[in-house]
């Protein structure tokens, strides 16, 4: 505006209002640790949301006290997917639904999938799914040797079985369930109280009276594998899960809070930035949706999910564009776990 239309503006005394547009965009939280537990049913062939373990008649036992073990770790609410049978084509026409409900579902789980003939097929099935979702598939184990060759960075193994008491009574005797159930509930537990940059190990289990069989050495889970996360007893420090590790060998994303942050990152800004649909390509949308996608790494940053001394060595951000697209390239450097540590120490004798 010129000067001369300001002095005009401005030449009488009294309260001018002017009406300014807001260029600060907000970011949509998502959540971080909803699970979906894909189940036999016989009649049900909608997921549905859940609370709590009450109402699940036609769902097998094992299926309740998997549900049992979730609540009891910190879980909320999740995902009951039924199916007439566990194999891909039942998979590809129940999942999709999930998606049109806008369920803001994270994992995966398949716990009543029994061993045998089909088992290897629904498990790579499922991984392969979450691949193209953002969501990771919480596999109990044994899995098969291609399952575990596939190197999957959306897909983490656990064992073993877990000894559970029974949702019928203490008078009854106690239930051995997948390790599915009570994994997704220590990382909801682990999400809520730390954050999803934080690995879901070393934290305690709750709800568990023994474990089948014992991982009780080193040794015991050195040949169940390197990407196969375990549960241990310890005498002092009772049941922990020990181990965050998807199945792939790629150095950043074979630990599962570095997968599990990148997806959540990714998410939160495809939720938040649709506002630049339609918006002028110009300097002003490029900057705004600049500005947008560095307030909200700059938070993850001062709460501890990305390294560096500096928001600069935390992250890069560069919107360009050409033609109708805008691009934005976004670097990030997660915090990887400190899986061992090393201590080096010296004695000397007394002079």
């Amino acid at each position: 505006m010129s000067q001369a239309g300001l002095a005009g503006e401005w030449d009488v005394p009294g309260i001018r209002i002017r009406e300014w547009t807001a260029s600060t965009y907000s970011v949509t939280p998502v959540p971080t640790a909803v699970p979906a537990f894909v189940c036999l049913h016989e009649h049900k062939t909608t997921p549905h949301g859940i609370t709590g373990v009450a109402g699940l008649g036609g769902y097998a036992s094992v299926v309740r006290h998997v549900l049992a073990g979730y609540f009891a770790n910190g879980g909320g609410p999740c995902w009951l997917v039924p199916v007439p049978e566990h194999s891909p084509e039942a998979y590809a026409q129940s999942l999709p639904l999930l998606k049109d409900g806008n369920a803001g579902v994270t994992i995966i789980a398949a716990p009543d999938l029994q061993e045998g003939a089909g088992r290897a097929e629904a498990q790579k099935w499922l991984a392969a799914h979450c691949t193209g979702q953002e969501w990771i598939a919480l596999l109990d184990y044994p899995v098969d040797d291609t399952v575990l060759g596939s190197h999957c960075q959306y897909a983490a193994v656990y064992a073993p079985s877990i000894v559970m008491p029974s949702l019928d009574g203490p008078e009854q005797p106690p239930v051995t369930v997948p390790p599915c159930g009570h994994v997704a509930g220590v990382m909801a537990r682990t999400d809520g109280g730390r954050g999803v940059h934080v690995a879901p190990a070393n934290v305690p289990v709750n709800a568990v009276q023994a474990l089948e069989p014992d991982v009780a050495s080193d040794a015991a889970q050195r040949r169940l594998g390197p990407h196969v996360n375990c549960l241990r007893w310890f005498p002092d420090r009772q049941t922990l899960v020990w181990g965050a590790r998807t199945l792939s060998t790629d150095r950043y994303f074979r630990h599962l809070n570095v997968r599990r942050l990148v997806s959540h990152l990714k998410i939160v800004l495809r939720e938040s930035t649709g506002w630049v649909i339609d918006r002028p390509n110009d300097d002003a949308t490029r900057d705004g949706l600049g500005a947008q996608v560095r307030r909200f790494l700059t938070e993850q940053w001062l709460a501890g999910a990305l390294a560096g001394d500096t928001a600069d060595d935390a992250f890069r951000v560069n919107c360009t564009s050409t033609g109708t697209k805008i691009s934005c390239a976004v670097k990030v450097a997660p915090l990887t776990p400190a899986e061992f540590v090393t201590f080096s120490f010296t004695q000397s004798a007394r002079v």
